[in-house]
């Protein structure tokens, strides 16, 4: 039963006199109270602080509004002409994907999922509300996103949870889908009417990227340095839900203990590796040098003076290749690094490091960033 709202003497005769001026127009007019007035009865608040809100035309064109004092009271009416109502006192959900911003959207979806997520999640599944809400030029099966919102709330009482991977959950039925945005080819997922979206779009690049059987050190410790992949925690969870989603029947069964089972060996080798606290770590010959005698001169880092080299696309391609021998080396010291590294320089490496690191050639034709026209 809805809470019923206590009014006062004034507050009585102000809406017997709406009822009445309502059932004397043909066709009738359903009158319905709206706003902080309400919010204020149902919690007991008095009503006496007053708002102001500023004129927005363009935003208000499809409304017909006045603003009046009746009885001591501050009016604002609202004729909602262009929005299409049933014969339930439920409105026709049509506006939220053409009148209400992505920003509000998704500052709301994340309201409602603080408080219990997975029934946030299966009313927008049974209201059909999800369309409306993560709205897109493309519009794929919806089912999915239910689906990985169940295995999520069951895998988050073993992994890590937070709201971004419950957003995930909603976007999860746009992972492969891609759309055109002010001419580039962009993840549909990145479109979507979500709050954090750039966290959410990541989760999904991540999944591509774990891979739980690697055993190398390196090889986990760069995966778990890409920026998509932070916070790893966050990421190895939501790799769980996915590998889980296709064989999910809405049950929880043997193949999803499986999964878990897997990925809770491969954070068990994460820890004891010590790869938590490796992968923050600075390199060892990253450090800037600067002159004795003028110790505000930055005279290059200790990797240009060791090989002799100056700033260019090769020294990134040096640092990544020194932070692969530093994770697999945990015990390994500053000199044994020089060492290591001088004779990868006199050896093969340095070709191959050279090669990898060349600008690529623009096409004929093709205009390169940042060339200037010729006049």
């Amino acid at each position: 039963m809805s809470p019923s709202i206590p009014l006062s003497n004034v507050e009585s005769t102000f809406v017997t006199l709406l009822d009445d001026f309502a059932r004397r127009l043909d066709p009738p007019v359903e009158c319905r109270i709206a706003g902080g007035w309400v919010r204020d009865k149902t919690k007991d608040i008095p009503t006496g602080s007053v708002g102001k809100v500023a004129a927005n035309p363009e935003q208000s064109k499809h409304l017909e509004t006045g603003t009046t004092r009746i009885l001591g009271l501050d009016c604002d009416f609202v004729g909602l002409r262009s929005e299409t109502y049933a014969d339930s006192r439920i409105p026709q959900i049509i506006g939220i994907s053409t009148k209400v911003s992505k920003e509000r959207i998704g500052i709301e979806v994340t309201k409602m999922l603080h408080p219990d997520p997975l029934r946030a999640m299966s009313l927008i599944d049974s209201l059909g509300l999800h369309p409306s809400i993560f709205h897109c030029e493309v519009d794929p099966p919806r089912q999915e996103a239910f689906a990985s919102a169940q295995i999520l709330s069951h895998v988050s009482k073993i992994f890590v949870s937070d709201d971004a991977l419950w957003l995930a959950t909603a976007a999860t039925p746009f992972r492969d889908v891609r759309v055109q945005r002010k001419g580039k080819d962009t993840p549909a997922v990145s479109a979507l009417s979500t709050e954090a979206k750039d966290s959410v779009t990541n989760l999904f690049e991540a999944t591509r990227l774990i891979n739980p059987e690697a055993t190398q050190r390196s090889d986990i410790g760069t995966c778990l340095q890409h920026p998509a992949v932070r916070p790893w925690e966050r990421s190895m969870t939501w790799a769980v839900v996915m590998e889980i989603l296709p064989s999910w029947n809405g049950e929880w069964g043997h193949v999803a203990d499986a999964v878990v089972e897997k990925y809770q060996a491969f954070r068990d080798r994460i820890i004891t590796l010590g790869l938590p606290h490796a992968i923050d770590q600075p390199l060892l010959l990253n450090v800037s040098v600067r002159s004795e005698m003028f110790p505000d001169d930055v005279q290059g880092t200790e990797i240009q003076n060791l090989l002799s080299i100056k700033p260019s696309p090769l020294l990134h391609t040096i640092r990544q290749a020194i932070n692969v021998w530093q994770l697999d080396h945990a015990e390994g010291t500053k000199e044994e690094c020089q060492a290591w590294l001088l004779a990868q320089w006199t050896g093969e490496s340095r070709t191959e490091w050279e090669r990898v690191s060349r600008p690529m050639k623009s096409v004929k034709g093709e205009k390169v960033k940042g060339e200037k026209r010729k006049r």
